[in-house]
């Protein structure tokens, strides 16, 4: 009952788009830095105004777009892997943190992989007014 009407308020106020184009894409990208980069400091910042890394030329991208705005409220990507040479972040960063063998990428076929990553929401879609303190979600 409440995921039905929480489905129904977000198709009210927010559309979601493949980011297809470069264009779409670097709208991505901005949204990416300015969480990673200028706001958690979790990423350099660069010069480009533009968060990339080497797993985006092999990842589907997504915008979530408010309607009314026509701005973007938020980001995230799906890296897929289709060749033994495109590895995903989870095996190159955090391999040794899956801990059951069964569950290592490496035991999949590639065309049968992928990982979610890169979720992004601007803090403006973050942090309603009402709320006072800077955590608030």
């Amino acid at each position: 009952r409440h995921a039905k009407s929480i489905a129904s308020h977000f198709s009210y106020y927010l559309r979601p788009c493949f980011a297809e184009t470069e264009a779409l894409k670097n709208e991505s990208f901005k949204i990416r830095h300015g969480v990673y980069c200028d706001e958690l400091k979790f990423e350099e910042p660069r010069q480009s105004g533009l968060e990339t890394d080497e797993f985006d030329d092999h990842a589907y991208h997504c915008l979530i777009q408010h309607k009314s705005r026509g701005t973007y409220a938020g980001t995230v990507r799906v890296i897929y892997s289709s060749s033994e040479d495109q590895i995903l972040p989870i095996e190159k960063y955090c391999q040794s943190a899956i801990g059951n063998e069964h569950l290592q990428p490496s035991r999949f076929e590639r065309q049968r992989i992928a990982e979610i990553s890169r979720l992004a929401v601007p803090a403006e879609f973050r942090r309603r007014s009402v709320d006072k303190h800077q955590g608030a979600a």
